[in-house]
């Protein structure tokens, strides 16, 4: 538990000075710039120490400041092809049922962006390239908090005859992630791919499974959640300077006078 806190306190202060960077470039440009956009995005990934996991994840983000914001996405993730596993329950032989032998979760996470000025312009205009780093908490239902088990009746072609229930205590949903990715602009279109760590648990939800021979449900140790992705998103334009537009107004201005 130590560790992860500790992991947990090194990315967010990582975060905290990288966003120190960006606040600084914005304050030489105070009254130069206001942009301000919101973003639609979809990622999809995988857990890399978790075994076989799928990740899809819906996000929208308000840019309220050139160089920040704030995001709101819904994570949906799944394991897929888990072996059975199995039990004795009342001296009988028992397996997990076929709909609970993958774990899957919904996290809601929002979160705070932080990004770079671009780091480079596309020779057409039309895009640029940058570094975007963001972190926040996630609050993390699973689809179940509890393990079915089936018991095999031999004197009947080896079907079910009834099924028992174990609950999981002691669920950890609240969890602290952070995401640094590299971003890709085409006109309106944003392509990106990255890296993410949270303290997710995702064995939390049978971590503290007793079952009826008064052993606990085995599960890997607890440890950080390292995942990989990619994403595409596409930006909706909501405002522009206001300097930009006076000067276009002069412009047009002079050009009404000439002609009279």
């Amino acid at each position: 538990m130590h560790k992860i806190l500790s992991a947990r306190h090194l990315l967010l202060s990582l975060v905290a000075i990288l966003s120190t960077i960006p606040v600084l470039n914005a304050a030489e440009k105070v009254g130069e710039e206001e942009n301000y956009h919101f973003a639609a995005s979809f990622y999809g990934g995988i857990y890399t120490n978790v075994r076989q996991t799928w990740i899809l994840e819906p996000e929208f983000a308000w840019h309220f400041h050139k160089y920040m914001g704030l995001s709101m996405g819904i994570e949906i993730t799944s394991q897929y092809n888990q072996s059975t596993r199995g039990t004795v329950i009342e001296g009988y032989e028992a397996s997990l049922v076929r709909n609970e032998r993958d774990i899957h979760w919904a996290i809601f996470k929002p979160s705070f962006i932080i990004r770079t000025p671009d780091l480079l312009h596309f020779s057409d205009g039309g895009g640029s390239l940058w570094l975007e780093a963001s972190a926040g908490i996630g609050l993390a239902c699973p689809f179940r908090n509890s393990l079915t088990f089936g018991i095999i009746n031999y004197h009947d072609n080896e079907d079910i005859s009834h099924y028992h229930t174990f609950n999981n205590e002691g669920l950890e949903w609240l969890t602290y992630n952070c995401r640094l990715q590299v971003k890709a602009s085409f006109n309106q279109l944003v392509l990106s791919a990255g890296y993410g760590i949270s303290t997710l648990d995702y064995y939390s939800c049978r971590r503290n499974v007793t079952l009826a021979n008064g052993s606990k449900f085995w599960v890997p140790k607890k440890e950080l959640s390292q995942s990989i992705f990619v994403s595409i998103g596409y930006v909706f334009n909501i405002g522009s300077s206001k300097h930009k537009g006076s000067v276009k107004t002069r412009e047009l201005d002079e050009i009404d006078l000439y002609e009279y």
